[in-house]
C-alpha cells in the first residue's frame, strides 16, 4: 500500500516479486515468526528492530503476522521508531536522575499531598530504618513518632498552603538516638502545575552542630582564660606608673606577675592559633619544646640589671 511504499522511500516496488528468504535474509527472526504463523496458523505480534533493506535506516517496528488461508500470511508493520526513540530518552533520563539521587549522602524525597511518600532514596531510608519499598505511599505516621511526624507534616502543609520554599532544620530520632538534619524543602507541582506535594533535601548536620556547640563553650573559657591574666597584668602595670615610691624587691615582684600572666597569655593564644590552624588546613603546625623556667630567670636577670640601672 501507499503506507510502505512511504516507509521504503519509494523501494517497494524493486522487492515486489523477492521471496520471504531473499526479502528477509538478514533477519532470522523474521523469517522464524513467519513461518510459526504460516505453519501454526496462528497470529504473532512483536515489536523489533529493523534495518532497512531499501534505505539502510534503522528503525523500530511494531510488526504483526496473520494467516489468510489457504496459503498466504498477511504482514503488517507499524512504524514505532519515534516511540522508541522517546522511550529510551525517558529511560536515560530517569537512569541519569536515580544515579543523581542516589548517589548522594544526603536524603532527597517526595511526598503527595497527604504527605505519602512517592519517591525516597536509600540515605532517606536509612534515616527512617525501613527499606525504600516500605517507605513508598506510607506516611510519616505510620513510620515515626507521632510527634514528630505532626511536626513534620505541620511544616509540610505551610509549605502546599504558601506554595513557597522552606529552609530549617528537623530533629528526628534515629536508632535510638536524636539527629538534627538540615532541610531544603518546595512544593512538588504535577503535570497541570498544581501543587500536589513537597519534594525535599535532608542533610545531616549532628556533628556540625555539636562541633559548633563545643566551639562556643571552647570560646566561653577562652574568655574567661584570658580576663585574669589581662585583669592581673593592667593592676600591676598601673601600680608600676602610679606608684613612684616602690623600692626594687616590690618593682621586681610585680614584674614578674606581669611576666608570669604575659606568658599565660601567649600560651593559650598559641593553643587558640594552632587550633585554627588545624581547622583550616586540617594539619598539626610544627612544635618545639621551649624551657620556660630557664627564660624565665633570663627575664629576671635582664629586668633586675635594667631596674638597678635606673636607679
Amino acid at each position: 500500500n501507499e503506507a510502505a511504499d512511504k516507509i521504503t522511500r519509494g523501494g517497494l516496488k524493486g522487492l515486489l516479486g523477492m521471496s520471504a528468504s531473499e526479502w528477509y535474509s538478514d533477519n532470522p527472526q523474521i523469517l522464524e515468526m513467519l513461518w510459526r504463523c504460516f505453519s501454526e496458523g496462528i497470529i504473532i505480534r512483536e515489536e523489533i528492530p529493523w534495518q532497512m533493506v531499501t534505505t539502510g535506516e534503522h528503525k523500530h517496528f511494531a510488526v504483526t503476522f496473520a494467516p489468510v488461508p489457504p496459503d498466504l500470511v498477511m504482514h503488517h508493520a507499524e512504524d514505532i521508531t519515534e516511540r522508541k526513540q522517546a522511550e529510551e530518552a525517558l529511560e536515560e533520563s530517569h537512569t541519569l536522575l536515580s544515579s543523581i539521587v542516589e548517589g548522594t549522602p544526603d536524603a532527597v524525597f517526595v511526598k503527595d499531598a497527604q504527605g505519602r511518600y512517592l519517591m525516597a532514596n536509600s540515605s532517606a531510608a536509612k534515616i527512617i530504618g525501613k527499606p525504600v519499598q516500605e517507605l513508598l505511599g506510607k506516611d510519616n505516621t505510620e513510620l515515626m513518632p507521632i510527634g514528630v511526624a505532626r511536626r513534620i507534616a505541620e511544616t509540610d502543609r505551610q509549605i502546599m498552603d504558601t506554595e513557597e520554599s522552606r529552609v530549617g532544620e528537623e530533629h528526628v530520632p534515629v536508632q535510638g538516638t536524636t539527629r538534627t538534619y538540615h532541610f531544603i524543602k518546595a512544593p512538588y507541582r504535577n503535570h497541570r502545575g498544581e501543587v500536589a506535594g513537597i519534594v525535599g533535601i535532608a542533610r545531616d548536620i549532628t556533628e556540625r552542630k555539636q562541633m559548633e556547640e563545643n566551639q562556643q563553650r571552647f570560646l566561653v573559657n577562652a574568655a574567661h582564660q584570658l580576663k585574669t591574666p589581662i585583669t592581673t597584668i593592667v593592676g600591676a602595670a598601673e601600680l608600676l606608673v602610679t606608684k613612684q615610691d616602690l623600692n626594687i624587691a616590690k618593682r621586681r615582684q610585680l614584674l614578674d606577675h606581669i611576666f608570669s600572666e604575659g606568658r599565660h597569655m601567649q600560651r593559650l593564644s598559641e593553643t587558640l592559633l594552632r587550633l585554627a590552624r588545624v581547622g583550616w588546613d586540617q594539619r598539626e603546625p610544627s612544635l618545639k619544646v621551649v624551657d620556660l623556667d630557664a627564660a624565665a630567670r633570663r627575664y629576671r636577670v635582664a629586668s633586675g640589671s635594667t631596674l638597678g640601672s635606673s636607679q
